[in-house]
């Protein structure tokens, strides 16, 4: 995992929707390309769910988790931040995928951006 401080257990839940998730999972032999998504269920049942559908079979590694608070709108403010590295829909796919490549000296530092991003907007649920 990138870090053992980004990394969280599951935050108090004082939410009647229950608690949020940004989360990164990233191909263990494909490192550059990262998910970057968000789950309103624990993050680990959104990483099981993930690893029986996408777009390969590997298994994936979890990056990071941010507990956060209205994570649709945060994961579109990420997405739309890094979409010239959006990977296209696999044929007959009509929904956007969550997979960005970064070229391969990047990708630490775009992790590290969206943890700086995630304490800048004061929306972990810590």
């Amino acid at each position: 995992m990138y870090s053992s401080e980004v990394i969280s257990d599951e935050p108090e839940n004082d939410d009647s929707n229950g608690p949020q998730w940004i989360y990164i999972f990233r191909h263990p032999k494909v490192r550059n390309e990262l998910k970057i998504g968000m789950t309103v269920r624990p993050w680990q049942e959104r990483y099981a769910e993930a690893n029986m559908n996408t777009y390969t079979s590997r298994d994936l590694e979890v990056v990071a988790t941010f507990p956060c608070k209205d994570c649709k709108a945060v994961e579109r403010l990420i997405h739309t931040q890094f979409e010239e590295y959006r990977l296209p829909p696999k044929t007959g796919q009509t929904k956007q995928p969550e997979w960005f490549e970064f070229p391969e000296d990047k990708v630490d530092e775009v992790i590290t951006r969206i943890e700086k991003f995630m304490k800048s907007i004061d929306l972990l649920a810590i």
